[in-house]
């Protein structure tokens, strides 16, 4: 499944393993969760029972129909883990972790702890592509 235009537009099309990058030695920031969650505009999950990139974190947190799968997941997510971040096409743009961002805005956090890439970590996000 390829994702959709608009998700490459905006900046998420760094594909990497994700799974990878919580193992990464960086450091820890604390990040400005308002410069972060212009992407719950967009369509990065899957409504409850598809295989489509057709829900955006916007509506999980208004409870539309379709969403509990990620709501759970939301509710699961553990902030003891930091998110990763690049800073890519002028804005923030998050690598992993936005089950976490979305529970730390419904907490009412005004950060969360986050990994960030740079262009000085090329190496990484090389050897983590997929």
């Amino acid at each position: 499944m390829t994702r959709p235009k608009i998700l490459e537009d905006v900046g998420f099309d760094i594909y990497v393993d994700t799974s990878k990058l919580r193992d990464l030695p960086l450091s820890i920031q604390q990040m400005n969760i308002n410069d972060l969650i212009w992407c719950f505009d967009f369509p990065v999950w899957e409504k409850d029972g598809t295989d489509d990139w057709n829900l955006t974190p916007k509506e999980v947190i208004e409870k539309k129909p379709e969403t509990m799968e990620h709501m759970k997941k939301i509710e699961e997510a553990s902030l003891d883990y930091p998110i990763v971040v690049i800073f890519h096409k002028e804005k923030w743009v998050i690598l992993d972790g936005i089950h976490r961002l979305v529970k730390a805005y419904l907490l009412e956090k005004p950060t969360v702890d986050a990994k960030v890439l740079t262009k000085d970590n090329e190496f990484f996000i090389n050897a983590l592509k997929q």
